[in-house]
């Protein structure tokens, strides 16, 4: 069996699947991303070449739960970064290869809240997708979910209220 027949196969069995975190992946071709294709079992991933695409994807309301961009496609990643930043809150994560590093401190600025290899693995990919959507997921919610008001104290006494102040 051919790779692409597996890779297919395989995105098959998690289309309808609502519990597959949705990405879009920006700068890239379906078959050209290989860690993307590798964790794409974990994920259902909607692969778009330019930022236009991707931004018009985002402005129709389409919703994801992170935003790749890959760092070696032909456009500014962080031109890219805060473009995409103005059409969703999801995590954006940037994947950059050793010919072309990202500098970390442009990329926070640009919008971005992660960067990785691209030479990572498959599985350590989804694990760190994964955990940016479980800590985006719990910063959405109310605080009241969790017991807290949902505002906090504000005036003189609020010294007083705080816990080891």
């Amino acid at each position: 069996m051919k790779q692409e027949d597996l890779f297919s196969m395989l995105q098959g069995l998690y289309k309808n699947n609502n519990q597959c975190p949705k990405l879009l992946a920006v700068g890239w071709e379906v078959d050209s991303a290989q860690v993307v294709q590798l964790a794409a079992i974990d994920f259902d991933i909607d692969y778009v070449g330019k930022v236009g695409d991707g931004l018009r994807s985002l402005r129709k309301g389409e919703k994801v739960e992170a935003v790749l961009i890959n760092a070696d496609a032909d456009f500014d990643i962080f031109v890219a970064t805060a473009a995409l930043r103005l059409y969703t809150a999801a995590p954006i994560i940037i994947l950059f290869s050793d010919e072309k590093p990202v500098n970390p401190a442009l990329a926070v600025e640009a919008g971005a809240d992660d960067w990785l290899p691209s030479a990572i693995q498959p599985r350590e990919f989804t694990a760190r997708v994964y955990a940016r959507i479980r800590r985006h997921r719990f910063n959405q919610q109310p605080s009241a979910v969790f017991g807290y008001p949902n505002q906090l104290p504000s005036g003189p006494g609020l010294k007083q209220q705080r816990p080891m102040a």
